[in-house]
């Protein structure tokens, strides 16, 4: 089926498998399959079934490490997990235009970032996109607690993630600081509509 390029048909084959019997070939033959249906979708305009295809196939790749089934096969699934998951980055950032949409930008980062992809140029795209979205969220006429909940979490989301990229070196510190300044930003929005909010 791969010669044949029938990639669902190899997306099938291997879904019929239990994940944890599977082996870090069926994953990378899954993964691969996955790819080229994002691409093709991708390609043809169909952006949003791109980034679906885009986050199974990262998925998928995160399972079989979980399961401890990648052996032999580490460094092609952690490659592949890596170029599917920031593909499905890339195509939310690019999608979102309006500013109070932005906070998907985030979303996309932290669902990476659960599958064990860290990448420093998604990273400060995510922190400079949340900060858009608070400072879009403080603009809009009226308040709600609903949102007020969504900012603290999104506060918090940010300290734990600086916290986490911690362990990524010295290569990370202008990401984290970033990232502290994104905190920063937020904290004094968050604020500012919470006082609203009461008043």
């Amino acid at each position: 089926k791969e010669i044949l390029g029938d990639w669902v048909g190899v997306v099938s084959l291997v879904d019929q498998i239990e994940p944890k019997s599977r082996t870090g070939d069926n994953v990378l033959a899954m993964a691969r399959a996955y790819k080229h249906l994002a691409d093709d979708q991708y390609s043809g305009g169909a952006s949003s079934s791109a980034a679906d295809y885009y986050l199974k196939g990262g998925r998928v790749v995160q399972e079989a490490f979980k399961n401890q089934i990648a052996h032999g096969f580490v460094t092609p699934l952690r490659n592949i997990k890596h170029d599917l998951l920031v593909s499905y980055f890339e195509i939310i950032r690019s999608s979102i235009v309006r500013a109070d949409d932005k906070i998907r930008i985030w979303d996309a980062l932290k669902t990476a970032v659960e599958n064990d992809v860290f990448h420093r140029g998604m990273v400060s795209a995510a922190a400079n996109a949340a900060v858009v979205w608070s400072q879009a969220v403080l603009a809009r006429p009226s308040t709600d607690v609903g949102t007020l909940t969504r900012l603290t979490r999104l506060l918090e989301d940010l300290k734990y993630q600086g916290a986490r990229f911690q362990i990524q070196g010295s290569s990370w510190a202008m990401t984290r600081e970033q990232i502290s300044l994104a905190a920063e930003k937020i904290n004094d929005i968050r604020q500012r509509y919470e006082k609203r909010l009461v008043t």
